[in-house]
């Protein structure tokens, strides 16, 4: 491909240096993630700003809302650059380097050198672990342009992206993740007249960060807040919490379409990991079996993680199993509850519990299009264990500060959930399908004499007078 062809490439995704206005390639929604704020604050800061999340989850639409609002302030259009590192043709040219990209830009937009150039420019990289050096190009590019250049990376493997030892980067460097969207994201786009709902769960949230023994009414009085508020849009709430289980939280699920579009999207994001992100990783030399361990993950959702089973049900050696899952919670496919003890330690060597990720990846892998399929199957109570937990790290990541803490799980005797708060820890059982009376047993039972906030998950009951609050579900997935 010659420079001129090169340049027609990305003429097709930067629209914006002739019209002004981002593309609907890269700005294909109008809903604003909540991850914008904090990188549009960051974004002329720092010289490289790494964001990793599965595809489809709305790296790229993000990266058009951040082109936009920088027009929007006044940046002049050929001052932003945008590459999908991932189009075949610019991965054919390109051949592993930034370098004739760089070139082309400056000799046919820029119209000028890169280094000597008065103003920032920003250039935004998406789906980055495509140069298989990208570190070492990233530092090239710094080498040579800095201070002049700005960077937005973004990936689909955090082990790719996020990990210091695979990315020799100078000066300041901010890593992050976005992630599906969380339950409040989905009803506040549904659902927009409930803004008071929304500061309500925050309050919530504020008072999880402060909660311990000598506060729990605070925590309550905020519960019984929320739940005043909430309650007259119950039946939607719940409505659309039946859809989250199947759908997920994928932005495109979100979307007007039926369940069977839905299906066929998570089935086309699977297929896209698997033509693609594997390649990053040697030790999957065999997609159709990786699709298959899968498939067996989302059967086995929420249930201890042997590799040995998997290896026998599989045909596959004993130590496959276990790389294989590393994968799999690398390209943000699935995530693992450790085993605490009773000081809330994590148990070396013990079984973590396996949880796809997002509800709609287990749903599509389970062969379940409906809610109905979940219910008949059996299998909702633990699709709601995969969505809490996920919710659980939200919340836990949110009160303690941008940063995680222990979290996982107690086996005998049996409790769901154990999670670090910055006073205390929140024990959690969650009913979903039946009644709460033997998981407010057990809380009680295992909770006595220990500063711990006692909370069973329900279906929809909701009660604060006891010792242990019990809240349903779609209620507390607003706060989390």
């Amino acid at each position: 491909m010659a420079e001129v062809d090169l340049l027609q490439a990305l003429r097709q995704f930067n629209v914006h240096w002739e019209t002004g206005t981002v593309s609907e390639l890269i700005r294909r929604s109008p809903h604003v993630r909540r991850s914008f704020a904090h990188l549009r604050r960051r974004l002329p800061e720092l010289p490289f700003e790494l964001l990793a999340g599965p595809r489809q989850v709305g790296k790229t639409t993000l990266m058009g809302h951040l082109m936009a609002d920088l027009l929007q302030a006044g940046t002049p259009p050929e001052r932003i650059l945008y590459v999908p590192l991932d189009y075949p043709s610019l991965e054919l040219e390109m051949q592993g380097h930034l370098a004739p990209l760089i070139k082309v830009y400056e000799r046919f937009v820029l119209k000028e050198q890169l280094g000597k150039s008065p103003d920032l420019v920003y250039i935004f990289l998406d789906e980055i672990q495509s140069l298989p050096a990208w570190g070492q190009e990233l530092k090239a590019l710094h080498d040579a342009y800095h201070p002049r250049v700005r960077v937005l990376a973004t990936g689909s493997s955090s082990a790719a992206l996020l990990n210091p030892a695979n990315a020799d980067l100078p000066g300041r460097v901010d890593r992050s993740h976005i992630h599906p969207l969380k339950f409040s994201e989905v009803v506040h786009n549904a659902l927009p007249a409930t803004e008071a709902v929304h500061e309500a769960a925050r309050s919530v949230r504020q008072a999880f960060a402060q909660a311990d023994a000598a506060t729990r009414s605070q925590l309550a009085a905020a519960l019984e807040s929320l739940y005043r508020l909430a309650i007259p849009f119950e039946a939607d709430l719940q409505r659309q919490l039946d859809v989250y289980l199947v759908r997920g939280g994928y932005p495109a699920t979100q979307q007007p379409m039926d369940d069977q579009a839905a299906f066929r999207f998570l089935e086309n994001a699977i297929d896209t990991v698997i033509s693609k992100d594997l390649k990053l990783y040697e030790r999957i030399r065999k997609p159709g079996s990786f699709r298959a361990f899968l498939a067996k993950l989302a059967k086995e959702h929420g249930g201890k993680f042997v590799s040995a089973h998997y290896a026998k049900d599989l045909q596959l050696d004993k130590e496959t199993p276990a790389a294989w899952k590393v994968v799999a919670e690398e390209l943000f496919l699935v995530h693992q509850l450790p085993q605490l003890n009773a000081s809330f330690a994590v148990i070396p060597g013990r079984a973590d519990k396996a949880y796809i990720q997002d509800p709609g990846i287990r749903a599509f892998l389970a062969a379940a299009s409906r809610i109905s399929d979940l219910e008949t199957s059996g299998g909702i109570g633990h699709v709601v264990e995969g969505v809490l937990f996920d919710h659980l790290r939200r919340l836990q990541f949110n009160t303690l500060g941008n940063r995680n803490g222990r979290i996982g799980y107690w086996d005998k005797p049996e409790l769901d959930f154990i999670v670090e708060l910055p006073k205390t820890f929140l024990a959690i059982e969650c009913k979903y399908r039946n009644a709460p009376g033997s998981a407010t047993k057990r809380l009680r039972d295992v909770t006595e004499g220990r500063d711990v906030i006692a909370l069973a998950v329900t279906r929809n009951r909701f009660d604060l007078t006891g010792d242990v609050l019990e809240v349903p579900l779609w209620l507390f997935l607003l706060v989390a």
